[in-house]
């Protein structure tokens, strides 16, 4: 029987009770996962997602230690005292920084609903191949679902071509997609990335804040060797502990 490949479209889509015994690779290119990326390929050691912003004023709050960068947006809008959620600016916010905590509108919340998986990654352009030849050696047989996290409940395109990229970098013949896999595939060999970016929804409003450097940073595919897995509410890169 061949393993099956699936795509979720938003996460309130999300049905905690069905993932136990199947791969979770939570998708919100825009900006969620590839900042988190970032976050761990630059001396971050661990990113706390939490599900808004209040949430993650609780988290730092609990910890005894000040080794923590707040970062968290709501609705594309920095939180107050937090600093920008972007992947670039986040890079450069860290300063000695080991904690990232994280709060975002959709894929903070889509990671944080996904923990009943078998196992939970957030993956993005940046880390694509990495990902995949971890959970293709890691977990074979069993179910791997792409999440796209969407955004206020919509569909997004980014993260649909996000799915569609990962699964293309897989041996797809050899898995048996769902129709929605099958349309992720085929929509992502059609456009190019930053093409697709700079036409979403989410794409055009980062545009009107002038920051197309964040834009043409995320379009970058497989630049990290970075597998951020979400454990105990925590995300690590688990190539540092293996």
């Amino acid at each position: 029987m061949k393993t099956k490949l699936h795509v979720i479209l938003r996460k309130e889509d999300i049905k905690p009770e069905l993932l136990s015994d199947k791969v979770a690779l939570v998708l919100d290119i825009l900006c969620a996962t590839s900042s988190i990326t970032t976050a761990l390929a630059h001396q971050i050691e661990r990113v706390i997602p939490a599900l808004n912003g209040e949430h993650a004023l609780q988290i730092a709050q609990a910890r005894t230690q000040q080794d923590y960068l707040l970062a968290g947006e709501f609705n594309a809008e920095t939180l107050h005292g937090f600093s920008s959620a972007t992947p670039l600016s986040i890079q450069q916010s860290i300063g000695d920084k080991q904690t990232l905590i994280y709060a975002t509108t959709n894929g903070t919340i889509a990671l944080r609903h996904s923990q009943t998986a078998h196992a939970v990654y957030a993956v993005s352009l940046l880390n694509a191949q990495a990902v995949l030849n971890h959970v293709q050696q890691q977990h074979p047989q069993r179910t791997i679902l792409f999440i796209c996290s969407g955004s206020g409940g919509r569909f997004n395109m980014e993260d649909f071509y996000g799915a569609g990229y990962l699964i293309s970098l897989l041996p797809y013949q050899e898995f048996e997609l769902s129709d929605a896999a099958l349309a992720a595939l085929h929509y992502s060999q059609s456009i190019d990335a930053i093409d697709c970016f700079r036409l979403s929804r989410v794409g055009r409003r980062l545009l009107s804040k002038n920051l197309n450097h964040e834009l043409d940073f995320i379009a970058q595919k497989n630049i990290y060797d970075i597998v951020p897995q979400l454990q105990q509410g925590e995300i690590k890169n688990i190539l540092d502990e293996s």
